[in-house]
């Protein structure tokens, strides 16, 4: 991986924490063990049970990605997930996402729905 895509993961690892630090009670910020170590999500972050992994890049696979949140997640008691950028390509704008897995998903449908929402 050159300087340039490191640069840009470690950028976006910024912006997640930042959005993430943004939500009352919630605390980010890049996880320095996750770059020497590995398999221990790419943010620290305290207030929610969240190991996100952050990914960005033309071609992102958010699948293999969330491949690795889940298994650095297991046993932990986190929510693992996939903060996603795909930088613009064929002409389309940028898109951001957040890659969750089926059954955490819906789980947080129906805390939402319970908690009066929509």
């Amino acid at each position: 991986m050159g300087k340039l895509s490191r640069t840009k993961g470690h950028n976006w690892e910024r912006q997640c924490a930042a959005i993430l630090s943004g939500i009352r009670g919630i605390e980010a910020k890049r996880n320095l063990t996750e770059v020497r170590e590995g398999s221990s999500g790419d943010l620290e972050v305290t207030g929610a049970p969240l190991l996100p992994e952050c990914k960005v890049g033309v071609r992102t696979n958010p699948i293999a990605a969330l491949r690795q949140a889940v298994d650095a997640a297991e046993g932990t008691g986190k929510i693992p997930v996939v903060f996603v950028r795909q930088n613009r390509h064929g002409g389309r704008d940028r898109l951001d996402a957040a890659v969750l897995t089926m059954p955490d998903y819906m789980e947080m449908v129906a805390l939402i729905k319970s908690l009066g929402g929509w």
